[in-house]
């Protein structure tokens, strides 16, 4: 893949350098890239993504995404530190010719603090049940080819549904928005929820400051 697609708003977004980053509320950044979102429901809600254009997370070499595993590992401990929640993992990874359940074709790993995993998995487990369990992140690259879902409510669970017909776009944010009684409020294109997504990146970055202080 090319590492800047001018057809990707973040390509586009990311090319600008950092009055872009600091526009969207930049965490911190490497080859991969954590954001506070637009459509932020929850403080704590982060996008982690690849700064190269990439389709999916399932289209990073499997050495990649061992790497990329053992940093959400991290990440997810940090928000559920400091916003005293559990943090669960999705993506809906669009395939090669068929953008399934996803909004667009830069990979995002959405990080959503929830009170209640099991009942985020019940959701996706109640729209399908067709789902299969992987040993590890580098497992997903066997679905590269085809639109998915991708599930973790836990460190070391991975659960993949490889047919995305049953599920509709933003359907992790659908289930949480939900979860918490926002109902109709998950659409980011609607309801940005900027002060949420300010305070979580202002409360992120002194997080990783204070590390650095401490160090």
């Amino acid at each position: 893949m090319d590492k800047c697609d001018l057809n990707c708003d973040f390509c586009v977004g990311f090319s600008e350098g950092e009055e872009y980053l600091d526009r969207k509320i930049k965490v911190f950044r490497n080859e991969f890239i954590l954001l506070s979102t637009l459509g932020c429901f929850r403080e704590g809600y982060c996008l982690y993504m690849p700064v190269s254009h990439k389709r999916s997370f399932a289209s990073l070499a499997e050495s990649q995404l061992l790497t990329v595993e053992s940093e959400l590992v991290d990440l997810r401990q940090r928000i559920a530190t400091e916003f005293s929640s559990f943090v669960i993992l999705a993506e809906h990874g669009p395939g090669v010719n068929d953008s399934g359940a996803s909004c667009c074709d830069h990979a995002h790993m959405h990080l959503i603090p929830v009170r209640d995993p099991r009942q985020v998995f019940l959701q996706f487990y109640k729209c399908s049940d067709n789902l299969q369990t992987l040993n590890n992140l580098s497992e997903l690259s066997r679905f590269r080819e085809d639109p998915y879902l991708y599930l973790s409510c836990a460190n070391g669970q991975h659960l993949v549904w490889n047919n995305a017909k049953p599920f509709g776009r933003q359907f992790v944010r659908r289930v949480c928005a939900d979860l918490d009684g926002l109902g109709p409020m998950f659409n980011w294109r609607i309801h940005p929820f900027h002060e949420n997504m300010q305070r979580t990146a202002i409360r992120m970055r002194d997080q990783f400051e204070r590390e650095l202080i401490a160090v």
